[in-house]
């Protein structure tokens, strides 16, 4: 199946190479005036790049604030310090039902484990 695939897509390039000079030109031409209008995109609509770069911007925040807690969690399971406001056990709604030292109670009997079928 991956001999197929790779055959496949050898032909797909294959047909899309250019023949003679005058279709590699036309290709070049086409590729550098679509190089040259992705270039002046920002010039003739700088409200849509403003919006881009704040997302891109938000987007790059979240990502550092979401890798800070998963590091800081990390570090927690082994005894570090987390430095990220992250909601404790006793915060968390629903927290009396938690036991007091944070393990198991181990209430099931033997029977109970048991499946019913």
């Amino acid at each position: 199946m991956f001999l197929i695939r790779i055959a496949f897509w050898l032909v797909i390039l294959i047909l899309l190479l250019p023949t003679s000079e005058q279709q590699q030109m036309a290709v070049y031409g086409t590729a550098e005036s679509a190089v040259k209008d992705i270039s002046g995109f920002c010039q003739r609509n700088p409200g849509t790049c403003q919006q881009g770069a704040s997302a891109i911007d938000t987007f790059t925040q979240k990502a550092k604030f979401g890798v800070k807690m998963v590091m800081n969690f990390v570090k927690g399971s082994k005894g570090g310090d987390s430095s990220i406001g992250v909601a404790s056990s006793d915060s968390v709604a629903g927290s009396q039902y938690l036991p007091s030292g944070g393990g198991s109670q181990n209430t099931l009997t033997p029977e109970d484990a048991e499946p019913v079928w």
